[in-house]
């Protein structure tokens, strides 16, 4: 999982006896693009987790599969049921065999960066383990990857707006032992006043509820606290009000 800077330089690996890897992908892969027939051929006819030969492409003639030479690396055969075709992983855009690729159904980070889009899509074992892994973690980094959503979704800039105070509030806090105790007390989502473009998966999917939205509360509430902490309870940070207030 990477931290926050750059985005993306860990990779997570899959079972220790297979040896895939995944990374966190913030743009959409140009495997996606890719026919699943060249795609397949680029694997070497073998599913990216387990290296398996992979089933036969979906809606593939097996004359047309002979005719690119593919029967021999196909060596799954021919078949008739869905359920032993080669699937594709909307994460990473590589083809998994059926074994690896149970159809379960994710949020993709990329969609959501790149077009704030929330729609649940099949991915492999692999993916589906890797996105529930870094739900939780601020690996998100909207203002290096797509800037503009803030422009194009208000409760998205509104909460960077919260955020920037909250920064401004916890700089003041660090050099009051009161006001630190109460920045520990924010425990995992710290983040959430020092790293103001980062966000976790399940911050963004919070916020594509509206309305209903939680984080935007949370957020208020927070503020409210530090700022009488700042304002009314502390002397020490009460020398830095005008720096809060502006």
């Amino acid at each position: 999982i990477s931290t926050p800077g750059t985005g993306v330089e860990e990779e997570v690996a899959a079972d220790p006896g297979y040896g895939a890897t995944i990374h966190l992908l913030v743009q959409h892969p140009h495997t996606m693009q890719v026919p699943m027939q060249e795609q397949a051929m680029a694997q070497r006819g073998a599913c990216a987790s387990c290296r398996n030969p992979l089933p036969p492409i979906p809606n593939e003639p097996q004359s047309r599969i002979r005719s690119f030479s593919v029967s021999q690396v196909f060596r799954g055969g021919a078949s008739n049921s869905n359920a032993d075709e080669a699937r594709r992983c909307m994460y990473t855009g590589e083809l998994y065999c059926s074994t690896c690729h149970t159809n379960e159904q994710a949020e993709i980070p990329a969609a959501i960066l790149q077009d704030w889009d929330f729609k649940p899509r099949k991915v492999s074992s692999l993916a589906a383990a890797y996105l529930e892994s870094i739900e939780s973690h601020a690996v998100l980094c909207v203002g290096a990857v797509n800037p503009s959503l803030y422009s194009r979704v208000q409760l998205l800039a509104h909460v960077r707006d919260l955020r920037i105070r909250l920064e401004a509030m916890s700089k003041i806090m660090k050099d009051c032992p009161v006001g630190e105790r109460m920045l520990v007390g924010v425990g995992s989502r710290r983040y959430l006043i020092e790293n103001i473009d980062f966000y976790a998966m399940r911050d963004l999917i919070d916020l594509s509820r509206g309305a209903f939205s939680k984080l935007p509360t949370t957020l208020k509430i927070m503020e409210r606290r530090f700022s009488q902490h700042i304002k009314k309870e502390c002397n020490i940070c009460a020398l830095h009000t005008n720096s809060i207030d502006s």
